[in-house]
């Protein structure tokens, strides 16, 4: 099965992101969003996306997006991802994934009534001693 994935971010980070997804069966990425359609293009260019915003409007409204990587400013998670989950995106978002406990329940809320999968991008880290 393959999930087309759009990114909201263009840093170092969405690179972290993009390079591990790589390992996982049926990850495409498919659009990039930036706030500029100039930055969005040249990423998009870079990794091999084919689609891309400027308006996170267009970006949630876009059947051909199955699902978004949130790697924006923390401030915004919640906004971007209650959108994109009430355009029927399901939402990878970055750590921390809410401000607060209201926040994340609003983000809930949308996940719930629009049957989409909500989840915090984390990374486990095993120690050994």
């Amino acid at each position: 099965m393959k999930i087309n994935f759009a990114v909201i971010g263009t840093n170092v980070i969405t690179d972290r992101f993009l390079e591990a997804a790589k390992q996982a069966e049926g990850f495409c990425l498919r659009g990039v969003y930036s706030r500029t359609m100039e930055k969005a293009e040249a990423y998009a260019k870079r990794k091999g996306a084919e689609l891309t915003f400027d308006s996170l409007e267009a970006l949630a409204a876009c059947p051909e997006i199955d699902a978004v990587y949130i790697a924006s400013p923390n401030s915004l998670h919640a906004s971007q991802s209650i959108q994109m989950l009430k355009g029927d995106k399901h939402v990878l978002c970055e750590k921390s994934i809410a401000s607060n406990q209201r926040e994340f329940e609003e983000m809930r809320k949308a996940a719930l009534e629009n049957q989409a999968v909500l989840l915090e991008a984390m990374r486990l880290s095993l120690i050994h001693i």
